[in-house]
């Protein structure tokens, strides 16, 4: 949509520059033999500045100020210079004729109302004076003063709209100029807060993590000690059922760990020819019971090496893997990939209860959870797969997730190959 302030200002910027073309085109047609009165010299002045307005009104406010002040003074002279003309000479109707668009462009650089006014004064005087010395007029002289001054009314009243247009496109311009600058110092300082709050959380969350996995720690070896000295087989099971809520519990600390060192830039990874093969057994080898209960389990991966951190490549891999696990009551779940020129593709695919449409795009997100009644059943935070995310892309490479509601998931990552592989 046009601007109508913009669109008014371009149109009366056209039309001053018809007037400074066809100014001295009518001087050309109407030159004769010029002695001492030249109408053509005073066309070419005013079709300059004519132009001069068009330009004036592109700069900047002290620029244009001075020039619309020039302007006035140098076509108040020339209109001078012809009523004195006029009467020293005792110009004739032709003559007279010719000043009709002179006198109208007389106003072209009036920006006030009162100069206006002013202005219309001082036409309406020469016009008086031309009239009295012009002898023996074609037409009546009260008709041409009426065609004069409307002409020049007209061009004055055009000036001073185009003036107000600017000066309200100037004062627009400032506002929206405050308004930005006053709504970017709110954003920096909200970002400011928001790194500030982030930094804080990060600290906490880390500081908290370490606290937490210390008695954990401890609960973890104490149980093990006491289950080794038991003989009685029920009260070995409750204890391995304490040792299993510790350790799941121990996990979720690790997930909220390594999500903190991911964001405060921590996490050191050592990135290195590591054989995909081999990795992918020792994932399978932290899940013993993958595979069971009538759930099938098959590997199928190219023997091939990718660039990565060995610890965190099998933590993304048994973090899949036990999602699969977890979600997977009957089927089957594979691991499968392919080399795809310098990157190799290693898909972890399950057929259990699947991602709902509107969860998975933001299945990677923290505290993201596929559904609420298989959480609750399975437990978790939502944090492992955020966590596979970062660790991936910290890595150099990229995991995508496919799924259909009753059918099963696919999560795909994609790893780079070393150099020369």
């Amino acid at each position: 949509m046009t601007d109508p302030v913009h669109e008014r200002i371009r149109s009366q910027r056209i039309l001053l520059v018809l007037v400074g073309v066809v100014l001295p085109l009518m001087g050309v047609l109407l030159w004769d033999s010029p002695v001492t009165y030249d109408s053509m010299v005073a066309r070419l002045v005013l079709s300059s500045l004519a132009f001069g307005s068009v330009l004036a009104s592109q700069r900047t406010t002290w620029g244009r100020e001075n020039l619309h002040l020039l302007g006035q003074m140098v076509g108040l002279a020339v209109y001078v210079w012809f009523a004195l003309v006029a009467v020293v000479n005792r110009v004739g109707f032709d003559d007279a004729l010719g000043l009709v668009p002179v006198v109208a462009i007389a106003p072209v650089y009036l920006r006030t109302w009162r100069g206006f006014l002013g202005m219309m004064g001082v036409v309406a005087g020469g016009l008086l004076v031309i009239a009295v010395a012009v002898p023996d007029p074609v037409i009546p002289v009260s008709i041409l003063a009426l065609l004069t001054l409307a002409m020049a009314a007209g061009f004055g009243a055009l000036s001073v709209g185009r003036a107000r247009l600017e000066d309200r496109l100037v004062l627009a311009n400032e506002e929206l100029e405050a308004r930005v600058e006053a709504r970017t110092a709110e954003l920096v300082a909200a970002e400011r807060s928001a790194v500030l709050a982030s930094r804080a959380k990060t600290v906490f969350l880390g500081n908290m993590s370490h606290e937490l996995r210390t008695p954990l720690n401890a609960i973890l070896g104490y149980t093990e000690m006491v289950e080794e000295a038991l003989e009685d087989d029920e009260l070995r099971a409750d204890l391995g059922n304490v040792k299993s809520a510790a350790r799941h519990l121990l996990g979720l600390i690790d997930d909220v760990l390594d999500l903190t060192r991911v964001e405060a830039q921590e996490l050191d990874l050592r990135l290195e020819p590591v054989g995909l093969a081999a990795v992918v057994d020792e994932a399978r080898g932290l899940l013993p019971t993958l595979g069971a209960g009538g759930v099938a389990f098959a590997v199928d991966v190219p023997d091939v090496e990718v660039l990565a951190d060995r610890t965190r490549l099998r933590q993304v891999l048994v973090n899949l893997l036990s999602n699969a696990q977890k979600f997977t009551d009957s089927g089957s779940i594979r691991v499968h990939g392919s080399v795809d020129g310098e990157r190799v593709r290693v898909v972890v695919e399950d057929t259990g209860v699947g991602i709902p449409a509107d969860v998975l795009p933001r299945v990677f997100e923290r505290f993201v959870q596929a559904d609420g009644s298989e959480t609750r059943r399975h437990g978790g935070t939502g944090l492992g797969l955020a966590v596979c995310r970062m660790l991936v892309d910290q890595m150099g490479g990229r995991i995508a997730a496919e799924s259909t509601v009753g059918e099963g998931s696919r999560f795909t990552l994609f790893m780079r190959r070393p150099a020369g592989a």
